[in-house]
């Protein structure tokens, strides 16, 4: 795997003191770093710059710079991987951070190893994902892991990092049934408080996108109590 020297970090906050502690936990583990502290900043460095994570401070903490509305922007031009680091622990705000975009979440008072470690993870998904080949599913459906999306027919459905990671777990089992357990371990860290709506949250978005009516699913299958498993015979005709 490419060591965390190649490796690029764009990092976006206006609160000094939990940037300077961001910066030398990556800077200790060898990350280049890139700072902005700004939304518009934010998009600019995305482009230029072209990180491998971007870190998000989630408050409101000044005019210029607001967590949620950053990720939203973020994800406009870019599928790149993004850690929120928030300022609470209640529950609405690790969802918040999931409903933006974010792949993964981190509350106050922050500890250095574990934001590494979560990074750590993050990107060496983001590798598996785009050594992997297209996958085909079903009917007229085909997962590309390079661009992040999903094929019905002639129609492209962009996919979140997560939304991508549960859908190819689903499709390399061919048609069995995943427990919730070990979707979300192999999906990788979610916060605790939130791990049960987190998967529930993200079979609902995947419908949305690729079921032709979502409240009764034909691809992605529910077994009550058990878990999900993704149908080898129905077709995601969603385009239809």
């Amino acid at each position: 795997m490419t060591s965390s020297r190649d490796k690029k970090i764009l990092t976006v906050g206006a609160d000094p003191a939990l940037s300077e502690q961001i910066g030398l936990a990556l800077e200790e583990s060898g990350y280049g770093l890139k700072k902005a502290s700004s939304s518009n900043e934010t998009v600019q460095n995305l482009l230029r710059y072209s990180p491998d994570l971007v870190l998000v401070e989630s408050g409101i903490l000044s005019t210029q710079l607001n967590g949620w509305e950053t990720c939203r922007r973020i994800r406009e031009v870019s599928d790149v991987p993004i850690i929120v680091i928030t300022d609470g622990t209640n529950e609405e705000d690790l969802l918040n951070c999931l409903r933006m975009g974010a792949d993964d979440c981190l509350s106050q008072p922050l500890i250095p190893e574990e934001l590494v470690a979560r990074m750590e993870a993050l990107l060496r998904r983001r590798e598996w994902k785009e050594r992997k080949e297209e996958i085909y599913i079903a009917g007229n459906t085909f997962i590309h892991f390079a661009r992040g999306e999903v094929s019905l027919g002639n129609r492209s459905v962009r996919l979140t990092s997560r939304e991508l990671i549960l859908l190819s777990l689903l499709a390399q089992n061919g048609g069995k049934i995943l427990p919730h357990e070990e979707l979300l371990e192999r999906m990788g860290p979610t916060p605790s408080k939130a791990n049960s709506r987190a998967l529930r949250y993200y079979i609902r978005r995947l419908r949305e996108k690729l079921e032709k009516d979502p409240s009764s699913p034909r691809l992605i299958i529910t077994h009550r109590g058990l878990g999900y498993s993704l149908s080898l015979e129905a077709k995601a005709d969603k385009s239809s």
